[in-house]
């Protein structure tokens, strides 16, 4: 099976021709169950492969980001559509501005929730990638400038985190290739914004160059992978 943005942005949205053509004039949406066209917000409407079944765009993250039985399932037939893991749903919520689920945890010590999961590995990413970046400041340098290696700053991030067995949260874990090189993108941004915000400086740098093509690089493997 592919995974979640495979199917969403390769199997889905490709085939334009039938979007918002659907065979009766008054059909309803397999999730939300409102009329195709009047719908409280206006949402792309396709059929999804391979059980044809309708169903709003909107509607289609919206359980893909919900804890529910049919997050990668058609509601109706429950016909398997994608693969699933948390990283692509984050993706794609995020990029319809949709809420992602946030389900509570209740032990005798303590409640936990999705959101604070994810919070608080995000905050060990940015943990390590601080750590990883100062370590690195006081190796020998590669380049004829003497600026930090980012490139392998960002691996050792990377190797950092698999040795912990993370990611742990659910909206960070990863069981694709896709979701992989998301999880790697997202560190890469967070990494980014730490070196913009707290050493601008490194951007005239030959690491930085360096490090910017090899963020290029991994965004062409994930649409590559996508598409």
């Amino acid at each position: 099976l592919s995974s979640l943005l495979q199917y969403v942005d390769h199997v889905l949205m490709r085939d334009e021709d039938c979007h918002n053509r659907p065979p009766y004039v008054t059909q309803a949406c397999v999730s939300c169950n409102m009329q195709w066209d009047k719908a409280g917000t206006r949402s792309i409407f396709l059929p999804l492969s391979p059980c044809n079944h309708w169903i709003h765009y909107r509607c289609l993250v919206w359980l893909a980001t919900s804890d529910g039985p049919h997050k990668n399932k058609c509601p109706i037939c429950n016909k398997q559509l994608f693969e699933w893991d948390g990283i692509s749903a984050l993706t794609l919520a995020t990029r319809t501005s949709l809420p992602m689920g946030n389900e509570q945890t209740v032990t005798l010590l303590s409640v936990t929730s999705d959101r604070t999961d994810y919070e608080q590995e995000c905050q060990l990413i940015d943990n390590i990638i601080t750590c990883r970046f100062f370590k690195e400041l006081v190796k020998p340098s590669g380049f004829s400038d003497n600026s930090p290696d980012l490139v392998q700053c960002f691996n050792d991030v990377l190797n950092d985190l698999r040795l912990m067995g993370r990611p742990q949260s659910k909206w960070l874990k990863w069981s694709t290739t896709t979701g992989s090189l998301l999880f790697g993108m997202l560190v890469a941004i967070k990494m980014r914004r730490f070196l913009v915000e707290a050493h601008g400086r490194i951007r005239q740098t030959e690491a930085w160059i360096a490090w910017e093509n090899g963020c290029r690089s991994l965004q062409g493997r994930i649409l590559k992978e996508v598409h």
